[in-house]
């Protein structure tokens, strides 16, 4: 595995779970990048749960290159926050406030604009229940 060091766990199940669905490959290096999924076909997956921006460039080269590329957005519209205390073990789990709608793409979606209506491109949005899991401990956890 290439660039796995810092996946999170939904990144890691949906990667998964796409890479079966196409009978694919798992991180593989076409050109300077590196794809989340490599399907048979030739077409590629990538899985962003961060900002979509950041793979503008990564899919503009895909498509100069004549390949599918499917962006697959998770969107979490519920999430539940985990905190488990580190010196007694015990785990308080908490609604976050805060909630994403199909709304809420729209201002990721602008950093895609100039692949957005691209005939290989595609923009799979999901929805989500996520579970975020922390640790408390005594010092805290602030860094500049």
């Amino acid at each position: 595995m290439i660039n796995t060091l810092n996946e999170t766990s939904l990144h890691k199940s949906l990667k998964a779970l796409y890479r079966i669905q196409c009978n694919g490959k798992s991180e593989v290096k076409i050109g300077a990048y590196i794809a989340d999924i490599l399907c048979p076909d030739g077409g590629i997956i990538e899985i962003q749960t961060g900002t979509l921006g950041k793979l503008l460039k990564k899919t503009e080269f895909f498509l100069s290159e004549k390949r599918k590329i499917k962006i697959v957005y998770p969107l979490a519209t519920v999430k539940y926050i985990e905190t488990k205390d580190a010196s007694t073990g015990k785990i308080k789990r908490r609604k976050s406030p805060l909630k994403k709608s199909i709304y809420s793409v729209f201002k990721e979606i602008t950093a895609l604009v100039p692949v957005l209506l691209k005939k290989n491109f595609t923009l799979e949005i999901i929805e989500a229940e996520i579970t975020e899991e922390r640790v408390k401990t005594e010092e805290p956890v602030q860094s500049k």
